[in-house]
């Protein structure tokens, strides 16, 4: 993982293939989700809420969602705050 303005460590190709949908990954489909973050004044992510994800029901909302919760954040607000960001899945 690398860093970022808003991540301690952005997620690289190997991180997002341990999410990776199985169904999906099998069938060769590929998937974007848009999704948003809660985090507490240490970084670590209260809540998250999938704005949109494509293609519906194949299971990358939930990925994303597992996806953010292992992801280091940076929040120099020192209060609770919101993060919205994309995550592409490809093969």
């Amino acid at each position: 993982m690398e860093r970022d303005g808003r991540f301690s460590r952005k997620p690289g190709l190997p991180d997002l293939m341990k999410y990776y949908p199985p169904d999906a990954e099998r069938q060769g489909i590929e998937g974007m989700v848009d999704i948003q973050v809660t985090l507490d004044a240490q970084s670590h992510v209260t809540d998250t809420l999938i704005r949109e994800e494509h293609p519906a029901n194949m299971g990358f909302g939930a990925a994303a969602s597992a996806l953010a919760n292992v992801m280091e954040f940076d929040n120099p607000t020192g209060h609770a705050a919101q993060l919205a960001f994309k995550v592409k899945f490809a093969l």
